[in-house]
């Protein structure tokens, strides 16, 4: 997984380049943090189903949204490439949130 993200990354870094201007990937860290605390507070009584909760709201199928994108949006490469981008972001955003929070439950 990181070396298609690294890949996505290194194929596309121009693209990737222009988006930053536009604040779009602002807003997708906002989006996945917004989902992270959203699932730790839906996530119930106990702290192993909250972390858990949290984990799966803050990482999006990003296969199901490229499949959607594509058949859906007539300005699809822009489309792809902010997708593209949010999952790069999940990536470096939950990959350190869950070697954090697997280190606080031990």
């Amino acid at each position: 997984m990181l070396l298609m993200a690294a890949l996505l990354v290194l194929l596309n870094y121009e693209e990737m380049l222009r988006l930053i201007g536009s604040g779009a990937p602002l807003a997708a860290v906002i989006f996945i943090v917004l989902s992270l605390v959203t699932g730790y507070l839906l996530g119930g009584p106990e702290r192993g189903t909250r972390l858990a909760m949290a984990s799966m709201h803050g990482g999006r199928n990003a296969s199901v949204a490229l499949m959607i994108a594509s058949q859906v949006f007539s300005d699809q490469p822009k489309v792809l490439m902010m997708i593209t981008v949010t999952v790069v972001l999940m990536l470096i955003t939950l990959l350190p949130t869950s070697y954090w929070f697997g280190r606080r439950a031990s």
